[in-house]
């Protein structure tokens, strides 16, 4: 699965569904943490180990967590 790939996932019920939603939410965490005009407040490589670690896991709470941890910071606005 490619970058460009996942912005295209779409939900669901079920765990595969819930990672799908956590990696569309992945993209875009990455490509704001690695912005040098961008205050994230995780670093690329955090925002990697949470979403592996989110993965690994295979329960659909700590995936979703995951992901809700995500869209806040990706969503607390944009400086430029």
């Amino acid at each position: 699965t490619t970058l460009l790939d996942a912005l295209s996932f779409k939900g669901g019920p079920t765990v595969t569904a819930a990672k799908r939603i956590l990696l569309r939410h992945a993209v875009a965490a990455l490509l704001n943490s690695a912005h040098s005009g961008v205050d994230f407040g995780m670093t690329t490589a955090e925002v990697i180990a949470a979403v592996n670690a989110a993965l690994a896991s295979n329960d659909r709470d700590t995936i979703l967590a995951a992901k809700n941890d995500l869209a806040a910071l990706n969503q607390s606005g944009c400086p430029l």
